[in-house]
């Protein structure tokens, strides 16, 4: 498959630090990647698609993220990666919103067929043409997270 990476800190100081900083996530999403034999874009060196911002907010105030949507949609990638899912945003709602948001963009491009699936390199709640399975794992940790 062919991927955009994804990148989000929610501070300037975590950015740098061992928690899940930057660096921590280019490597997963890297090792994940080639290990399962996947082309990943957008890690060139800074890596392309980085938000330094909460993952509450709202995706039109995400530059990042919307450059990263546009960008699978206008080359025809299989999907969007991130370290973990909760790189992309917390909560069911904003999975939803993401999806939308791919959906509507890859339909602008004028492809046909699915658009861009949402994927993180840990593997959990990936999206691999399981949309049920990914509903479930987006809304069980909704009720964990609270």
């Amino acid at each position: 498959m062919k991927l955009i990476a994804y990148l989000r800190v929610s501070t300037a100081k975590q950015a740098n630090e061992d928690k899940y900083g930057l660096q921590s996530q280019e490597e997963d999403i890297r090792r994940w990647c080639t290990n399962n034999g996947h082309e990943v874009m957008g890690l060139s060196s800074p890596p392309e698609y980085v938000d330094k911002m909460s993952g509450a907010t709202y995706a039109d105030d995400r530059p990042a993220l919307i450059a990263a949507i546009r960008v699978a949609c206008e080359v025809g990638a299989d999907g969007l990666v991130a370290g973990k899912r909760d790189r992309f945003g917390r909560g069911a709602e904003w999975i939803g919103v993401l999806r939308y948001l791919l959906k509507q963009n890859w339909e602008k491009s004028g492809r046909g067929g699915k658009p861009p699936a949402l994927y993180s390199s840990d593997g959990v709640g990936n999206d691999d043409n399981d949309e049920i399975g990914s509903h479930i794992y987006t809304a069980a940790m909704d009720m964990f997270a609270s």
